[in-house]
């Protein structure tokens, strides 16, 4: 440190994955989050590392940017089984991300770094975390350190709608409603910290976001910070249109890629890629028979393999870059979620690209766009075909929309505009 420098602060992260690479919507925030405050702050990071993903990789990209790392292993090679036995005991006496998320080493590590070390932060992703900082003692009155509680999404309202959209004889109804519920209390008891008077503060990822939250406070959450998702531009930049010189008429006979981008063993991905393959899909290659919907994304299972076998349908599933691999060849982007918490990243990253998206209202709702003019809109089967087979024909109105789209991530959805509010509380600038 520069003489006339002012300090840094000391920042202990905790993350409910660990944060790289940012392939995952969750991951994309988290670390973006961290790369943001080790430019002004020491950073102390603390993972579950759910899946082996503390790679060779992510350890080199980490230490770059952490004074400290600790991911703990939860469910990789041969502890997967005792973290579904923790998930399970956590059904009955609580939430089930909790019971997953508190690793027991996890807390170890955690309270070892603050009898080394005196943090001014403790930022915490999610509430999936709580456990951690309930055990570790963080939230208690009088600790060195201020409590920064980034619930991101209103994750008992996502587990709500899930339980709300299977059948009443279905017992993952039940599973889904008790998580809602449980998640529900803690997310009470971190709206409290807020109004406790020791500068604790707690952050979502949008306005609509902290409407919801509303909800589950039972009035404003006037003290909740938004702290919005961006868009890595440099990363996402705008690609040349993928289409013909179409436009209008019918049988054009034009076609084209359409792209569905998402964690494919994610539920209501599952569930919107499903509709978009067996009930939209079948529309679009009746007008454009040459049309391909490409499905990209890690981790698909059956339910969406086996789409691989629909006519004009291909399962690819993950890819290196999902620049070149999902939006370079691709004249849209569908993005049709029925639940769709917080801000959907799928949909800013294809409008960073210069794609139109074409969104369900709840995928859109996050979203600062103009609905027609930025972003398209579009809940019925019948609809949603109708506007993408436009799209492929129509290659002026085609790239109207991706401009718009790329000119309105560029305006709003900068990184750093967005996490400017973080950098304002926790380095008093």
């Amino acid at each position: 440190m520069e003489d006339g420098d002012e300090p840094r602060p000391r920042v202990l992260m905790l993350t409910h994955r660990v944060p790289w690479p940012p392939d995952r919507g969750d991951r994309v925030r988290s670390w973006h989050v961290l790369r943001e405050m080790s430019g002004w702050a020491e950073v102390w990071l603390a993972s579950v590392d759910r899946e082996g993903e503390y790679t060779a990789g992510a350890k080199a990209a980490l230490h770059a940017v952490c004074e400290r790392v600790h991911a703990e292993g939860v469910a990789g090679t041969g502890q997967r089984a005792g973290a579904a036995v923790r998930g399970a005991m956590g059904v009955l006496k609580g939430s089930v991300t909790a019971g997953v998320l508190s690793e027991p080493g996890l807390v170890r590590v955690v309270k070892e770094w603050l009898a080394e070390t005196r943090f001014d932060w403790v930022y915490v992703f999610c509430s999936g975390m709580w456990g951690v900082v309930e055990r570790a003692g963080l939230d208690g009155q009088g600790t060195p350190h201020r409590l920064w509680v980034d619930l991101v999404d209103i994750d008992s309202a996502k587990w709500r709608g899930l339980a709300e959209r299977l059948p009443r004889w279905d017992p993952k109804r039940w599973v889904y409603a008790r998580e809602a519920d449980q998640i529900s209390a803690v997310e009470r008891r971190v709206g409290a910290l807020a109004d406790r008077g020791d500068g604790a503060v707690v952050s979502v990822i949008s306005e609509r976001e902290r409407e919801v939250y509303n909800g589950v406070m039972g009035g404003p959450a006037d003290q909740v910070v938004v702290l919005g998702n961006g868009v890595d531009l440099e990363a996402r930049p705008e690609l040349p249109d993928a289409g013909g010189e179409a436009s209008g008429g019918a049988g054009g006979g034009v076609g084209g890629e359409v792209v569905f981008v998402g964690v494919l063993d994610y539920g209501p991905n599952v569930e919107a890629v499903r509709w978009l393959a067996e009930r939209v899909w079948p529309r679009v290659i009746n007008e454009e028979p040459g049309a391909v919907l490409r499905v990209v994304g890690r981790s698909p299972g059956t339910e969406v393999l086996r789409l691989g076998g629909l006519p004009g349908v291909e399962v690819v599933g993950p890819v290196a870059d999902v620049v070149e691999g999902a939006y370079l060849g691709a004249v849209a982007a569908s993005a049709p979620l029925r639940v769709a918490p917080g801000v959907q990243n799928k949909v800013l990253e294809a409008m960073a690209c210069g794609r139109a998206v074409v969104c369900s209202s709840a995928a859109a709702a996050g979203i600062d766009a103009a609905p027609g003019r930025e972003l398209l809109v579009a809940d019925d089967e019948a609809e949603h075909a109708r506007v993408l087979v436009r799209l492929m024909r129509d290659g002026g109105w085609r790239r109207a929309i991706g401009s718009a789209a790329r000119a309105r991530v560029e305006a709003s959805y900068a990184w750093s505009a967005r996490l400017a509010p973080l950098r304002a509380v926790m380095a008093g600038r």
